[in-house]
C-alpha cells in the first residue's frame, strides 16, 4: 500500500513537470495593408539577435534594412515568445469588422516545426499581441543599417 501511494505521489509530480519548452529559431512578422496608413513592413528576427527589416510604405524608414537586436529588447522578446501556450493559438484570427490590417507570424522552432498564425484585425489573445506590440517598437528602437542592393 505504502508502495502504491509513492507510487502515484511520483507520477503527479513528474506529469507536473513540464517538457523544456521547443526552442525559436527565427520569428517573421508581416504587416500588410489595411485601407488607410497602417505599416507594412515584413521583420524577421533569428535566434542570435540578427534582423531584417523590409519596410515598404507607412514606415519612418522605408527599404531593406538589418540589425542586431539589443539584448535587453530580444531577451523581452524571447520572454513574450515563451509566454504563450503555442498549441493553443489558432492559426487563424478574424474580427468583424472591415479595412483592418492582417498581420502574419510565423515561428520556426528548432525541432523544425512551424507554427504560423494569420491576424485580421488584432484579434488574437493578448499573449500574442504583446509580441506584435514590441515588434512594432523595435523598428524604431533599433540601429537599422539600410542594405545595399
Amino acid at each position: 500500500m505504502k508502495f502504491t501511494f509513492c507510487f502515484f505521489i511520483t507520477l503527479i509530480l513528474l506529469s507536473a513537470c513540464s517538457p523544456d519548452k521547443d526552442p525559436i529559431d527565427t520569428i517573421t512578422f508581416e504587416a500588410d495593408a489595411c485601407f488607410g496608413t497602417c505599416p507594412i513592413f515584413t521583420m524577421t528576427i533569428y535566434e542570435n539577435g540578427k534582423a531584417e527589416y523590409d519596410a515598404e510604405k507607412y514606415n519612418t524608414l522605408n527599404g531593406v534594412y538589418h540589425t542586431v537586436i539589443k539584448n535587453q529588447s530580444l531577451d523581452s522578446l524571447h520572454q513574450l515568445i515563451n509566454n504563450v501556450n503555442w498549441p493553443s493559438i489558432q492559426d487563424n484570427y478574424t474580427s468583424d469588422w472591415s479595412d483592418q490590417p492582417t498581420y502574419t507570424t510565423t515561428l520556426q522552432f528548432k525541432s523544425g516545426r512551424i507554427k504560423t498564425i494569420v491576424d485580421y484585425g488584432n484579434s488574437a489573445p493578448g499573449t500574442v499581441l504583446n509580441i506584435y506590440t514590441l515588434l512594432f517598437s523595435l523598428r524604431n528602437s533599433q540601429a537599422w543599417s539600410q542594405n545595399v542592393r
